[in-house]
């Protein structure tokens, strides 16, 4: 009697259909968690970028705030009952501060100084705008 060959190659066969089977339903489910992950990914991030944009917005809705012409901060401080000799105070300090930045990072020296007058931005040059008109008021 032969053995039974048949039988041997058809187990084998099988345990190798099953094997495959069970890798490509792994792959399968691999690239649907990363397609899920993707797709959640991509709504974060577009939900992200909304968020920013509208604070964005409300940025720059402050920064047109800030840029109020002296005439108005006189009236809402008047509106406020903080007298007009006060506003003009925290005007001088702010513009004092900013310059203390500047030597407390570059220290008291020659160099200091003449960034401060020659070298520095718009803000810190100027100030608020119209920042001259209410310190000149002031005196």
């Amino acid at each position: 009697m032969e053995p039974d060959c048949s039988a041997n190659s058809l187990q084998i066969l099988v345990i190798i259909a099953i094997l495959l089977n069970i890798g490509l339903a792994f792959i399968v489910i691999v690239l649907n968690l990363g397609l899920i992950c993707t797709l959640t990914l991509q709504k974060f991030v577009t939900t992200q970028l909304t968020a920013m944009g509208a604070c964005f917005t409300e940025g720059l809705k402050a920064a047109e705030f800030a840029q109020l012409p002296p005439a108005a901060v006189a009236v809402i401080a008047n509106m406020g009952g903080v007298p007009f000799a006060e506003v003009v105070r925290a005007y001088e300090k702010d513009s004092m501060e900013r310059r203390a930045i500047v030597y407390a990072v570059m220290g008291r020296n020659s160099l200091a100084k003449r960034f401060v007058d020659d070298y520095s931005s718009k803000f810190m040059r100027q100030g608020y705008s119209s920042e001259d008109t209410i310190l000149a008021a002031g005196r």
